[in-house]
């Protein structure tokens, strides 16, 4: 898919999910979403959420094999449960910490078999 669609396809799809959520936030959030003081914020979330992600992803999705790259995709829960951790100091139930060990553990098998 990376070879098929280059990076443009990244802008494309986000323009596509504003505009479909746009109205939910207006509906959800009002006049509150039109703050111009939150302006730069959205601009940081946005860049640190999707367009930097996605843009890497495309980069680097014709350069891995597909085995490396899905690996490396399935730990993003991993990734995101630790940053939600640290960063947030959220709790994780017991449930979640046996589900993030066996996303690593299956990830590990993965990499281990992968070139047999």
């Amino acid at each position: 898919m990376g070879t098929t669609y280059d990076a443009s396809s990244v802008a494309v799809g986000s323009i596509v999910a504003s505009l479909l959520l746009f109205p939910i936030g207006v509906w959800q959030s009002g006049s509150t979403m039109f703050s111009i003081e939150l302006l730069p914020l959205v601009f940081v979330v946005s860049l640190l959420a999707s367009a930097i992600p996605y843009g890497l992803d495309m980069i680097a999705l014709p350069r891995l094999p597909a085995q490396t790259f899905s690996t490396l995709m399935s730990l993003s829960p991993v990734f995101a449960a630790f940053s939600g951790l640290i960063v947030l100091h959220e709790q994780l139930t017991h449930y979640q910490w046996l589900a993030i060990m066996f996303i690593i553990v299956s990830s590990i098998g993965t990499v281990l078999t992968m070139y047999h």
